[in-house]
């Protein structure tokens, strides 16, 4: 009878029913003891309607169901644990950081950020910790190091700076001619953290995005805008998409530059650069690639140096480092001869 009633006032909650209607369904009482009661199963889909029917009295109950499983580590049942967090991130409610570094589980590691980020500057050390938590191809530890970056701590620069890799698209063309480069390919990264239950209730995905969509909350507003997306999937098992290289690399660039404070005239502040070169012979062309990456090597240079000068990177750190270049050469001469050389990615 209660799961019924519960399923009765989910569906005028997502019909758009008024609150007097869903408030004489809803039993937060029974909800309640449904979050504490000793089946998980219970517990899972309780917590699962608190957040779904706005039931703002279960966030005790939500948090002390969040220290029992707290206390179950190394042998805890993730689905409940998601399940709360999940709810209180619904109820927009602040969760001390007691209740989310203990038994944290890759599971519910969106849910965990998303907490943590309401107040990043009180969670900056767990922030930071979230980030050895997953590697550089985890969404999440992408979307950390955004909310970091607000804060400028010693250290993230060193972080994001190996991540940092430059493209360098030259159009070689006739003498004279206006021809530039067409289109060019590069990469995209998707995804997080896709699982549901079969007896627990449907278990959130949460995609973190810079780029704003329908449904999306912002996570972050400045200096790097983060959106995250809540969906409800229904296929079982975790995966974990990661995100491409050039991605990766770009957001790790703007996050290092949103963090300095002074004028960023002369520094390296993007990784897509494009040439236009009046073809003349292969010596020539190869002398005049060489030049165009021993400028962006002086502007990188000069980005380490801002970096130091500004605090955000130790004396030495990176000293002899070097953002590999991978150049690609787009033939749009009329007569395409001699045929072009391909040019290896360069340090």
């Amino acid at each position: 009878m209660i799961i019924l009633s519960l399923f009765a006032a989910l569906t005028l909650a997502t019909s758009g029913a008024d609150e007097d209607a869903l408030s004489s369904l809803v039993d937060s009482e029974k909800i309640i003891e449904g979050i504490l009661s000793k089946g998980s199963v219970s517990s899972a889909w309780n917590a699962y309607y608190a957040g779904k029917l706005g039931v703002e009295e279960c966030v005790p109950a939500l948090l002390e169901l969040i220290e029992r499983e707290n206390q179950r580590d190394p042998h805890p049942v993730p689905p409940v644990k998601k399940a709360a967090l999940d709810a209180l991130i619904s109820l927009d409610s602040d969760v001390p950081f007691e209740y989310l570094r203990a038994g944290l589980h890759a599971d519910y590691i969106a849910e965990t950020l998303i907490l943590l980020a309401r107040d990043p500057e009180i969670n900056m050390q767990a922030l930071l910790d979230l980030m050895d938590f997953g590697t550089v191809k985890d969404q999440h530890w992408w979307a950390t190091a955004g909310i970091l970056a607000s804060l400028e701590p010693k250290g993230l620069a060193a972080r994001l700076l190996p991540e940092v890799r430059l493209s360098l698209s030259v159009a070689v063309r006739d003498p004279g001619s206006q021809e530039s480069l067409h289109h060019f390919e590069g990469y995209g990264g998707r995804g997080f953290w896709r699982s549901t239950g079969t007896l627990f209730p449907p278990r959130p995905t949460y995609v973190f995005t810079t780029r704003p969509k329908k449904g999306a909350v912002v996570l972050q507003a400045k200096p790097v805008v983060i959106y995250y997306l809540r969906s409800e999937g229904a296929r079982s098992g975790i995966s974990a998409v990661g995100l491409g290289h050039t991605t990766r690399s770009k957001f790790a660039l703007s996050c290092i530059v949103a963090m300095i404070d002074g004028p960023k005239d002369g520094l390296l502040t993007e990784c897509e650069h494009r040439r236009e070169i009046d073809w003349i012979d292969e010596g020539d062309l190869r002398k005049k690639i060489d030049a165009a990456i021993d400028q962006l090597h002086a502007r990188f240079g000069r980005l380490l140096h801002t970096l130091r000068m500004e605090g955000l990177l130790a004396p030495g750190a990176c000293e002899e480092m070097l953002p590999e270049i991978k150049v690609h050469v787009q033939d749009v001469r009329e007569i395409k001869s001699p045929p072009l050389r391909e040019f290896p990615a360069k340090k």
